[in-house]
């Protein structure tokens, strides 16, 4: 298993992650050009996981954008490529994130959930007030509190 940054020509795989989830049932084509003219995905970073030579699952982190307070982290677009499902590399790579941004000395992290949220809740997120029904979540380091919320949910 390995954590790390996607190489530029690795980003159609990564995309593709989520064609099924939100590609609207649209073509794969028209799908992968509105990824790549993303104005969202330019503002972020995206990590993946490669496991035996294969990306098995991405992520996309945000830093001072969408309202992000210095010392937060943005969470978003978390995927499993459909080969690697239900094996837990999702969440594998998710505690990678936190391992580093915690060791960084980042303050919290803000994560969207579109699946059930008792997923995130078991590395310790918790789901913000008054964003139960969208999915936001909060992970805060040594005490800190849900500052003001990212607009990129």
């Amino acid at each position: 298993m390995r954590y790390r940054k996607p190489n530029p020509q690795e980003m159609d795989v990564i995309y593709l992650m989520g064609l099924d989830a939100w590609g609207e049932g649209g073509e794969k084509a028209s799908y992968l050009e509105s990824c790549k003219n993303s104005k969202k995905y330019e503002l972020g970073q995206w990590y993946c996981l490669e496991i035996d030579g294969e990306l098995a699952a991405s992520l996309i982190i945000y830093r001072d954008e969408w309202g992000l307070k210095p010392g937060y982290i943005g969470i978003g677009s978390v995927c499993t490529a459909p080969s690697h499902r239900r094996k837990g590399y999702a969440t594998a790579l998710v505690v990678e994130c936190i391992k580093d941004f915690k060791a960084s000395g980042a303050q919290g992290i803000y994560l969207f959930s579109d699946i059930a949220p008792e997923i995130y809740q078991r590395l310790g997120f918790e789901l913000v007030n008054g964003h139960e029904s969208d999915g936001m979540m909060f992970l805060g380091f040594s005490g800190a509190l849900q500052t003001v919320q990212p607009s990129y949910f």
